[in-house]
């Protein structure tokens, strides 16, 4: 059966790639203003993303539910922080370490792995 958190998971760090991409091609366009918009729509996104999430967290084990709830409620709180600042860049940095290099998986993706790993790596109950 499959995990109803990491499925939220999946689809969550799908969206949020999908409103970079949209945002890298409006830049690379020079519409700033859809940039703006997709930008706004990741921070408040990800300012919902623990809520969307903690019912199916209830399906983890403590150790894993601790982990993965601590991480959701740092980006559901940055992304809040941006969205009452209004400051665009900070949506834009959202998820991204300061040492982040192009390419390189952004936090949500980091923690989907992470989830995937520690809920795929159980030794089978006897």
């Amino acid at each position: 059966m499959r995990n109803a958190f990491l499925t939220l998971l999946e689809e969550a760090s799908a969206r949020v790639a999908t409103l970079e991409a949209r945002g890298g091609a409006a830049l690379i366009a020079g519409d700033n203003s859809a940039y703006d918009a997709a930008m706004r729509e990741k921070a408040l996104f990800l300012s919902r993303l623990y809520a969307m999430c903690a019912d199916s967290l209830e399906s983890l084990e403590e150790k894993d539910r601790a982990y993965a709830a601590a991480r959701l409620r740092v980006f559901s709180a940055s992304a809040a922080q941006g969205l009452s600042l209004g400051s665009v860049f900070y949506m834009s940095a959202l998820l991204f370490s300061e040492d982040h290099r192009p390419g390189e998986p952004d936090d949500l993706a980091v923690l989907l792995a992470e989830m995937r790993r520690r809920l795929t790596d159980r030794p089978a109950a006897p």
